[in-house]
């Protein structure tokens, strides 16, 4: 059920980012990440529910580690959407649209505009929230479905 909990909330999370990618637009720059979204979701949702019971810093940062690396999956999607159906690339340069380089250069620019175009201030404790949810729904599962977690703490759904 953690599968289909991530892949939903990849889903929310993939049209936050199209919108933020696109300025508003919603163009085909962002669809590849739009269509990629469940799966990332999903792969953040498996790799969260692992590292379950995380210490009061690791409920921080970890979240923040995920963010990161999950707009970063996400660019790279868009950009390989946007190559295959031959899109213009959201930062211009010398070297051919569907170059190594010009695919490293689109994810470092959405990290770059994660970071300087404050989206993380916004988007960080949104992330902290879609963990503690997968970390309570991984709680409940290994309690039975009991209304508290085997550390005896109360698990709210």
């Amino acid at each position: 059920m953690v599968v289909m909990l991530s892949a939903l909330s990849g889903c929310v999370w993939g049209v936050v980012g199209t919108y933020l990618l696109t300025d508003g637009r919603m163009d085909a720059h962002g669809w590849g990440g739009l269509v990629a979204s469940p799966l990332i979701g999903i792969a953040a949702g498996i790799l969260a529910a692992r590292l379950r019971n995380p210490s009061g810093v690791q409920r921080i940062f970890m979240p923040l580690g995920s963010l990161y690396a999950t707009a970063a999956l996400f660019a790279l999607a868009a950009r390989a959407w946007s190559a295959a159906f031959d899109v213009a690339p959201l930062v211009q340069s010398a070297a051919p649209s569907i170059s190594f380089g010009q695919i490293i250069l689109d994810v470092f620019m959405a990290l770059i505009l994660l970071t300087v175009g404050g989206y993380v201030l916004v988007l960080w404790p949104l992330a902290i929230m879609n963990h503690l949810l997968i970390w309570r729904w991984v709680a409940r599962q290994n309690a039975g479905g009991n209304a508290a977690a085997a550390d005896g703490t109360r698990v709210i759904l």
